[in-house]
């Protein structure tokens, strides 16, 4: 297997899917993109399913990459969650809308565990902030568990602009 030819079909995939969302690219447009056969796709992947899922674990670890370089460069817990923010806002801007629909209506099953892993980074937002509050950059009174759902509802809205209706604010 040429690990170099499935990361180049993984990482083309994965552009033109936060582009333009899973459902409307085919197998054949991402072929045509990388000049190789739609054959040469289904050797390594043996359905969209599974592309999908390479795609998704690419786009994690770049999302990792990006909060571990924030953490290593942030003097403190305020500058670390002001960086994840502003990773969190770069993302979301670059990530078609139809993303996140289209995998919930193709891949509930694969959506099950990006909800999971959603979860898990929100108690690491908590965590954070517990951390923010003990260096005096956070108020203690306020809540953390407030505040988590608070920021997840964030991310819902910025993942599904139907979550919340912005239609009553210029």
């Amino acid at each position: 297997m040429n690990l170099d030819a499935k990361n180049r079909i993984v990482e083309c995939s994965l552009k033109m899917f936060l582009e333009k969302g899973i459902k409307s690219i085919t197998m054949d447009m991402i072929a045509a993109e990388l000049a190789i056969s739609k054959r040469t796709i289904y050797e390594y992947f043996e359905n969209k399913e599974q592309l999908v899922l390479s795609c998704l674990e690419l786009f994690g670890n770049k999302i990792k990459e990006e909060f571990d370089k924030k953490k290593e460069l942030s003097e403190n817990s305020l500058e670390f969650l002001l960086n994840v923010f502003y990773v969190n806002v770069k993302i979301f801007r670059v990530v078609n809308v139809n993303f996140f629909k289209d995998m919930k209506r193709m891949f509930p099953n694969i959506q099950a565990d990006v909800e999971r892993k959603e979860k898990e980074n929100i108690e690491i937002f908590g965590t954070v902030l517990r951390i923010a509050q003990e260096e005096g950059f956070v108020r203690t009174e306020f809540d953390v568990e407030i505040l988590k759902n608070i920021f997840y509802m964030i991310v819902l809205t910025l993942k599904d602009p139907s979550f919340y209706d912005f239609s009553k604010y210029s």
